[in-house]
C-alpha cells in the first residue's frame, strides 16, 4: 500500500542533529495499520472502479489519519500513473484542493475554482480579469494583500468554473480530492446544502472527473440531501480503534505502538507497549492522535538531550481532558450516525415489503436465512469486515 519503514531507524541518524532526527520521524516514519490499509484499500477500489458514483465522501474522526491516507493514496495514484507521464507529460494524475473556511458566512467558489486552477498549473491565473458589464463596481471591487483587483461576480464565478472544468478535461486527473470538505456547508444568501453538493456534482459530470471529499463527521450533513444525489454519491468511514470493544482492534493498537517504539531515533526507546492503556486513553484510538503527540514528545527529548522519552515528557504533551472530551463527544456522535446509517437496511426492507415476505416464508434475516447478529455498540467493527492477520508485527 505504502512504503513504511519495519526494521527500525536508521543507526546513523543518531550522529545527526535533533532536527534531523525530528524531521525523519515526522516525515518518514507511516505505520500501515490495520484501519488505515483497510480504509485505503476501498477508496482506491471506489476511485478505480467508479461507474455512476461520482463524489466519494470520506470522514472520521479528528486525528484517525486522514492526511497519512491522503498522501499514501496520491503516492499510490502517481507510481500508478508513472508510464501514462511517459507519452502524455500534461496528465496529472490526482488534484488537491483545500476548501478553505470562508471569512465570512458564505463559501467563496471563486475563491475555490482559483485554488483549483492553480492545483492545475493553469498558467498566469492569478493574473487574470473577468469583466462584466453589469457589475456594479462601486459596490464589488477590492483589492488583495498584493494590491491587484479582486472582483467578486457571478461573471467570474462562471468563467473560472468553465476554466476548470476545460482544464480538468485536459489534464485528465484520476481523482479531484477536496481536503476539509465540511466547508462547503458555509452558506448564506439563501443557498442550501443540495445547492453546494450539486455544483460539486454537475462539476464532475461536466469534467468527467470523480470528486473525493475529505473531513471529519460533519461531512454526513452532505449525504441524502436528494434522491439523485445519494445514488452518485458513496459514504466510507475511516474509525478508530475499540480496543475495549474489539480483541483484534486491541492487538493492532499494540502493534502500532511497537512500531512507533522500534522508529523513534532516540539512544533507547521508550516501552510505548507497556503503556498503551494510557496511551489509547489521550489518544481515544486515533493513530494520528498518536503521531503527533509522539512528535511532539520526541521534539522535547531531543532539545533537552535526553535518551529517551520520559514519562513526564509524555505528560507535557498529551492533550487535556477537556480536548479530548470535546473530541470524544463530536466522535460518538458521528460513530452513532454511522450506526444509523447501517440500521436503516431494516427500514428499507420493511418499505419495500420485504420484511414482511421473509416473515411468512420463515425467513429471520436478510443475511440468506442465516439468524441475525448481536447488535453491537456504537463504532465497534465487524470483525468480518476486514482481512485478519499482519504480515509483520510493524504492521
Amino acid at each position: 500500500m505504502m512504503t513504511t519503514t519495519t526494521n527500525g531507524f536508521p543507526r546513523q541518524l543518531l550522529a545527526q542533529s535533533g532536527k534531523v532526527r525530528w524531521d525523519y520521524f515526522y516525515e518518514k516514519v507511516i505505520v500501515e495499520h490495520r484501519l488505515l490499509a483497510a480504509t485505503f484499500t476501498v477508496i482506491k477500489q471506489a476511485i478505480h472502479f467508479s461507474a455512476g458514483q461520482r463524489v466519494i465522501l470520506l470522514c472520521g474522526p479528528t486525528g484517525v489519519g486522514k492526511t497519512t491516507l491522503r498522501r499514501a493514496l496520491v503516492k499510490a495514484l502517481i507510481n500508478e500513473a508513472l508510464p501514462q507521464l511517459e507519452t502524455n507529460p500534461g496528465l496529472i494524475p490526482v488534484v488537491i484542493v483545500n476548501a478553505i473556511a470562508p471569512g465570512l458566512r458564505q463559501f467563496d467558489w471563486v475563491d475555490y475554482y482559483t485554488r483549483a486552477l492553480t492545483a492545475l498549473n493553469e498558467p498566469l491565473i492569478e493574473h487574470k480579469v473577468f469583466y462584466d458589464d453589469k457589475f456594479d463596481y462601486g459596490a464589488g471591487i477590492s483589492r488583495d494583500h498584493r494590491g491587484r483587483l479582486v472582483i467578486r461576480s457571478t461573471i467570474a464565478q462562471r468563467d473560472l468554473r468553465s476554466a476548470l472544468e476545460k482544464c480538468l478535461k485536459h489534464r485528465r486527473p484520476q481523482v479531484f480530492i477536496v481536503e476539509e470538505g465540511q466547508h462547503l456547508q458555509k452558506i448564506a444568501g439563501g443557498r442550501t446544502l443540495l445547492d453546494q453538493m450539486d455544483t460539486i456534482k454537475s462539476l464532475t459530470d461536466n469534467s468527467n472527473t470523480l470528486h473525493l471529499l475529505i473531513g471529519p463527521y460533519d461531512l454526513l450533513n452532505l449525504t441524502n440531501l436528494s434522491g439523485q444525489l445519494s445514488r452518485r454519491t458513496r459514504l466510507y468511514h475511516f474509525p478508530r480503534y475499540h480496543v475495549a470493544e474489539c480483541q483484534e482492534d486491541l492487538v493492532s493498537f499494540k502493534r502500532v505502538l511497537k512500531s512507533f517504539q522500534q522508529h523513534l531515533p532516540l539512544l533507547e526507546a521508550p516501552n510505548l507497549l507497556q503503556k498503551w492503556e494510557y496511551i489509547y486513553e489521550r489518544s481515544l484510538g486515533c493513530v494520528g492522535i498518536v503521531k503527533l503527540w509522539l512528535c511532539d514528545a520526541l521534539g522535547e527529548a531531543l532539545a533537552n538531550e535526553q535518551k529517551t522519552i520520559t514519562d513526564q515528557c509524555l505528560k507535557n504533551h498529551e492533550l487535556s481532558s477537556a480536548q479530548l472530551l470535546q473530541i470524544m463527544h463530536e466522535t460518538e456522535k458521528g460513530e452513532q450516525r454511522f450506526q444509523e446509517i447501517e440500521e436503516q437496511q431494516g427500514q428499507l426492507r420493511d418499505a419495500l415489503g420485504l420484511s414482511e415476505i421473509a416473515s411468512q416464508t420463515g425467513q429471520t434475516s436478510t443475511n440468506n436465512g442465516k439468524p441475525p447478529g448481536k447488535k453491537r455498540k456504537v463504532g465497534q467493527r465487524n470483525p468480518e469486515r476486514d482481512q485478519i492477520g499482519e504480515n509483520n508485527d510493524d504492521h
